[in-house]
């Protein structure tokens, strides 16, 4: 009889030569059970590690961009806070204004009524048909080229001049900027009181010599020459002094090898050292050209326009009709056309010297 072994999982197993077979099944089945479980393990842990290394690569992540965003803050918001007063600044004073220049000029406005119209292109109209502005024009027009071209020119010879007299030169550059320091308000009474037909200097030194004395503030011949000469003399200490250090900071050498070649004094001045301060010459130019469109102290102390609009200037046509006759609109009309007139004429020299340096 065969015996049999009994357990409360199976039943009933018949022992036989084939035991050793069973039980080497069920030990290898418990090894792989084991080995599976050991797997998992293994395979919890990787899992865990790798959870932890993307916590981790989340967390540098996080850093970056936290540091990403300090560096943006401290590259680009602290110079905005810095630069916030200066903004405001100029958006109080320059850039709304400009737009509310723009706007006035197309309205009629009633500053007692505080009441505004939109009219259109009427203002401009008006203006094209008043000939007090018509004459301001021209004043302004035959001043800006007369003292430009006169001006620009004599404070560059002056600067060459100023430049090879090394002795003296520290002395005349003083006394050529000194009357840009001076206010132009008193330097217009002091002139006034110099040119006065009857208690003036100039006037009685040359009636004492027997010559007749032009009135140069009361004759329209003469008036707007003298505002030309006192333009002209107010700026060129200024000007010249941009000369000066324009030739000074230009390399010598150039100027050595021209005396080398054989130039003339004035092929250096036209072949080396034009070329060379252009810039300048531009720059001296154009500002130079605004502010002769600006021109209005001059003019409210020395003529106040007259005699008979002879000295009308369009800054003073401006105050005269924004402030005088309460005529805003028009005033604005005004202010917008010099405005782009003197925008046009930047643009245009800033372009003609890119292209030459280009070439």
């Amino acid at each position: 009889m065969e015996n049999t072994y009994k357990s409360g999982l199976i039943d009933e197993i018949p022992y036989s030569k084939d035991h050793e077979t069973l039980a080497a099944k069920t030990k290898r089945k418990l090894s792989d059970v084991y080995k599976e479980s050991q797997r998992s393990d293994i395979e919890s842990v990787k899992k865990g590690t790798r959870t932890g290394a993307v916590r981790e690569s989340g967390m540098a992540q996080k850093g970056i961009i936290l540091e990403k965003a300090f560096l943006f803050i401290k590259q680009y918001w602290l110079p905005t806070l810095l630069l916030l007063p200066a903004v405001v600044l100029l958006w109080m004073f320059f850039i709304y204004p400009t737009f509310n220049m723009f706007f006035s000029s197309f309205q009629k406005i009633n500053l007692f009524k505080k009441t505004s119209e939109f009219i259109g292109f009427e203002n401009y109209i008006q203006i094209f048909k008043d000939n007090i502005f018509l004459k301001s024009l021209r004043n302004t027009i035959i001043y800006v080229i007369s003292v430009t071209v006169i001006l620009v020119p004599l404070s560059f010879l002056v600067s060459l001049l100023v430049d090879c007299c090394s002795r003296m030169g520290s002395f005349v550059r003083g006394v050529l900027y000194l009357p840009s320091i001076i206010a132009m308000s008193i330097a217009a009474l002091m002139w006034k009181l110099i040119l006065d037909a009857d208690i003036g200097i100039i006037s009685r030194v040359v009636t004492g010599l027997g010559i007749t004395m032009p009135n140069l503030l009361g004759d329209a011949r003469y008036t707007l020459m003298t505002v030309i000469g006192l333009g002209i003399w107010r700026s060129l200490g200024s000007n010249t002094i941009l000369f000066i250090a324009s030739l000074k900071s230009m390399p010598r050498e150039q100027l050595e090898a021209a005396e080398v070649d054989g130039a003339t004094p004035l092929q250096s001045i036209l072949h080396v050292i034009l070329p060379n301060i252009r810039y300048v010459t531009a720059f001296v130019a154009i500002t130079t050209i605004i502010g002769c469109f600006q021109v209005f102290t001059t003019i409210q102390v020395f003529t106040q326009g007259g005699p008979n609009n002879a000295t009308n200037m369009l800054v003073y046509q401006i105050w005269q009709e924004g402030f005088r006759f309460f005529n805003m609109g028009k005033a604005s009309a005004i202010s917008s056309l010099m405005f782009i007139v003197l925008l046009g004429l930047a643009v245009i020299m800033i372009r003609v010297l890119n292209k030459q340096e280009e070439s």
